[in-house]
């Protein structure tokens, strides 16, 4: 089972996002359990590999466009 996250969401993404599925996938017993991290691929590389996690069940699915907080939801949708 993979857990798709927003990793560009929220305050001080990626970086906390990226820490957050790194915790709980050391932390989880399971083998049949990992990430899919969303967002800007070359940003969520780079930071898997200052944070050592290259070896865990994280895939990274890449999308080029992130939402600010200041956009209005209506502008984003179309």
């Amino acid at each position: 089972m993979y857990i798709a996250l927003d990793a560009m969401g929220g305050d001080n993404a990626p970086l906390n996002n990226i820490k957050g599925a790194i915790l709980f996938l050391k932390s989880c017993n399971r083998q049949d359990v990992g990430i899919y991290l969303v967002g800007p691929q070359d940003i969520l590389e780079k930071e898997l590999e200052k944070l050592g996690a290259t070896d865990l069940p994280i895939e990274i699915v890449h999308a080029e466009d992130v939402v600010s907080m200041d956009e209005p939801p209506s502008n984003v949708i179309r």
